[in-house]
């Protein structure tokens, strides 16, 4: 289902680059953002939208699904990670490894 974003002048609302990434990102200053915030959620439920304090990048907005997704994808390439060093530095094997992963992940949820 698409949604139709809230009407907003085309200044509200800047595209901007990152050195850290290749492609635009939009960008809006806090004070703007706070006044039309569910502008901002329709804009972000589409794209990141980056949030600017004084001119620099403070935080970013992204959709729930996609926040949850990046954390998937992350632990995934730490656990990935964590496996290949093992693997070639010879400690203990990958499904031992992938294990241990397992449980320090359950003892750092219980305490």
């Amino acid at each position: 289902m698409t949604r139709a974003l809230a009407p907003m002048s085309t200044d509200e609302f800047e595209v901007v680059r990152f050195a850290e990434h290749a492609g635009s990102i939009l960008s809006i200053a806090a004070g703007k953002a706070k006044n039309l915030f569910g502008a901002l959620l329709d804009r972000a439920a589409a794209r990141p939208v980056v949030i600017t304090k004084n001119d620099r990048p403070a935080v970013v907005v992204v959709e729930a699904d996609r926040y949850l997704a990046l954390l998937r994808d992350q632990e995934e390439l730490l656990t990935r990670k964590a496996v290949e060093i093992a693997a070639t530095q010879g400690f203990i094997g990958e499904d031992a490894t992938a294990e241990l992963n397992t449980e320090i992940k359950r003892r750092a949820a219980i305490g």
